[in-house]
């Protein structure tokens, strides 16, 4: 959301090139002009929220067509890619074969950002299976743990999720 609004701002002023999310700007917030949002952004309801609420509006101008909002889709695709590849080089598994869990809705709805995301840990780590989560973190670690010792096999992973059902299943509903 935040550079959704900064773009918007740069086309305004004229340090950026002319993008859709200017308009997005005036509708999301009910301005008169896109230089009326300095006083939103500084008003007291105006927080980490509502700012990551404006990411809806970018992928919208995205979805148009617009440039800007496409660029700024694939910067997050990447910044979230260079996160997860770092963890994989650390851990050695660049070239192992292993599930990548996705969330959030945007990267679990697919899009600029999701595809993004996908060709940078690929390029990495083509083995990798990119999906959303089907376990909670805690889970996951305890899954990786066991991965790093060498001692995860199938059974096991049906041991952890018996143990678990109620807890998975719950997770798996809202997924």
């Amino acid at each position: 959301g935040l550079q959704g609004l900064r773009a918007a701002m740069r086309a305004y002023d004229g340090r950026g090139p002319d993008t859709l999310l200017a308009q997005a700007v005036k509708t999301e917030y009910r301005l008169a002009e896109v230089s009326d949002l300095l006083r939103v952004v500084y008003a007291p309801n105006f927080g980490k929220t509502v700012t990551a609420a404006f990411a809806r509006r970018v992928s919208a101008c995205a979805d148009r067509g617009d440039k800007v909002a496409q660029a700024i889709l694939r910067e997050a695709g990447e910044e979230v890619a260079l996160a997860a590849n770092a963890v994989i080089r650390k851990l050695g598994m660049a070239d192992d074969e292993f599930a990548v869990g996705l969330t959030g809705g945007v990267m679990r709805s697919g899009g600029i950002v999701r595809e993004t995301f996908d060709a940078a840990v690929h390029a990495v780590a083509p083995k990798a299976r990119i999906a959303p989560v089907e376990y909670p973190p805690a889970i996951g670690a305890l899954f990786l743990a066991f991965y790093q010792s060498g001692q995860l096999s199938d059974e096991l992973v049906k041991r952890i999720e018996a143990s678990a059902g109620d807890m998975l299943a719950q997770i798996q509903a809202k997924g």
